[in-house]
């Protein structure tokens, strides 16, 4: 059984409830441990009180607009610990898509979208704005079209891709 403990700090020390949750797994009632949403400060502090125990697995947000585990250290913290990465979001709920290419600025926030879709505008908008995001996909349909293949193809493996965690010295990144 995996267990993935997401952050919730204002419900106590998830410090503390990951340790009670390595002591099941001493006991063998857990196999892995693994956490959702953490920075990586905090995805330190807990790895750092949990050893010798590893995390088995660490979710986060990682895509061509959201490159924060690269950028922060995430990906070299879990490459040095052998936790993996499953990410979400590499298509942006869908944006990073041919279907948004040259379409004008949906001002998602006024229309009040669903929350998945507002919630990726607040990335693009941290991204650079939707100018800026347009250019991206611009550059995304010309690498597709070398490719024959669509936008979020390229999309997708370039917000992740495969490179161990099992082994090589390496981390996996699972796109779900």
């Amino acid at each position: 059984m995996l267990y993935v403990c997401p952050r919730h700090p204002e419900q106590g020390s998830y410090v503390d409830a990951m340790l009670q949750l390595k002591q099941l797994k001493e006991e063998g009632l857990v196999q892995h441990l693994g956490i959702t949403n953490f920075s990586t400060a905090r995805m330190r502090e807990l790895m750092d009180a949990l050893a010798p125990t590893p995390l088995a697995v660490a979710q986060v947000q990682y895509s061509l607009l959201d490159r924060r585990p690269e950028t922060d250290g995430m990906i070299d913290l879990c490459l040095e610990r052998g936790t993996r990465l499953v990410c979400y979001g590499v298509l942006a709920g869908g944006f990073l898509s041919d279907s948004w290419l040259g379409k004008e600025d949906p001002d998602l926030h006024a229309a009040q979208e669903n929350r998945s879709l507002t919630k990726y505008a607040l990335v693009i908008a941290e991204f650079g704005g939707w100018g800026r995001f347009q250019r991206l996909l611009r550059t995304l349909r010309i690498i597709a079209d070398r490719h024959s293949g669509p936008v979020a193809a390229g999309a997708g493996d370039a917000g992740g891709g495969s490179s161990g965690g099992n082994g090589d010295g390496g981390v996996t990144v699972s796109i779900v």
